[in-house]
């Protein structure tokens, strides 16, 4: 099966009105959907939520423009597995591609579905997590919304104040030890063992809750991403970001004030504070030289940036700017 055509979305100044229009382009910065909505957001399984021009409620078009939800609702975000978050007042709930509800407004904070779970929140009581038919499969004393991964979810436990994991049906796999504990990705998940702290020794566990990695000598980590890791290691004194791969080897050391993730074998870096970003490759090298005031990882074949004017908008693998959106006030 063809894979669906990712489309990005852009923006630009009514030469009539001056008001901002949003719109869609593809890879090379053409117009796919034309620039006719007051807002968007990204596409999401081949559907986006848009701000119809005229009202300002939100509705859902697919990838040829045309409208699937009509706009009717107050707020929609993005879908994730089928169900898009929509909002009543003060509350959110999910529906379907249909536009149908599938689980009425009742949360004060709801995250995307996936493997077949979302993490909601109602007031203050923690941390619920919900299959797509509303029922509860697990629930957690901390605030975060964390999702499910690999058919786990980190846990917060109130009694020992710590964080586990359990499966999808609740039941407990890896005890709660942590001070904090982060996704499964590609096998593994960063953990911190200590109280969380600047210089706390981060590792990563499998599975079964044994130690692949550390903790130590990385004082934070993220998930892997495209087989490689964020880690934060000290260096003179500073904390400086590089990355290991699933070898946990130092494939590219410590040497960033920040980077983002790995996708498709570029990840945007900056090399010091208030120095403009660029993006290196897997050695660690720059692919596209620092020259942006930031960026953010590809998505398909473009990735957002900032320029230096302050103008957002996308750069190719090749590093060429194949759109920037108009400049508002």
């Amino acid at each position: 099966m063809k894979p669906a055509e990712q489309l990005y979305r852009a923006f630009v100044r009514d030469p009539k009105t001056g008001r901002r229009l949003a719109g869609f382009v593809d890879v090379d910065g053409a117009w796919r959907i034309k620039p006719r909505f007051d807002g968007a957001l990204y596409f999401r399984e081949g559907l986006a939520t848009v701000a119809d021009l005229e009202t300002g409620r939100d509705g859902v078009i697919d990838l040829k423009g045309r409208f699937v939800v009509p706009p009717r609702h107050e707020k929609l975000l993005w879908f994730s597995e089928g169900l898009c978050r929509f909002k009543v007042g003060p509350l959110l709930g999910y529906l379907d591609r249909d536009g149908q509800v599938k689980i009425p407004p009742a949360f004060h904070e709801a995250g995307d579905f996936h493997e077949g779970i979302a993490p909601v929140r109602v007031g203050y009581e923690g941390t619920r997590y919900i299959r797509p038919d509303g029922t509860v499969v697990a629930s957690s004393a901390g605030p975060n919304l964390m999702r499910v991964s690999e058919g786990l979810i980190p846990l917060h436990d109130e009694t020992s104040d710590k964080f586990g994991y359990v499966d999808l049906t609740g039941r407990e796999r890896i005890p709660p030890q942590f001070a904090f504990a982060r996704e499964f990705a590609e096998g593994v998940a960063a953990v911190t063992p200590k109280d969380r702290g600047e210089s706390d020794p981060v590792g990563f566990i499998d599975h079964a809750g044994e130690f692949r990695l550390g903790p130590g000598p990385y004082i934070h980590a993220e998930s892997f991403s495209d087989g490689l890791a964020v880690v934060t290691r000290v260096v003179r004194g500073r904390g400086k970001m590089g990355f290991i791969d699933r070898a946990f080897a130092e494939v590219i050391p410590p040497r960033f004030y920040l980077v983002g993730k790995f996708a498709g074998g570029l990840a945007p870096a900056q090399l010091a504070e208030n120095k403009p970003w660029g993006f290196i490759d897997r050695h660690g090298d720059w692919a596209i030289e620092p020259q942006f005031e930031d960026a953010d990882p590809f998505e398909g074949g473009l990735a957002p940036i900032t320029t230096k004017t302050g103008r957002t908008g996308y750069v190719n693998r090749k590093g060429k700017t194949v759109w920037l959106n108009d400049p508002f006030d």
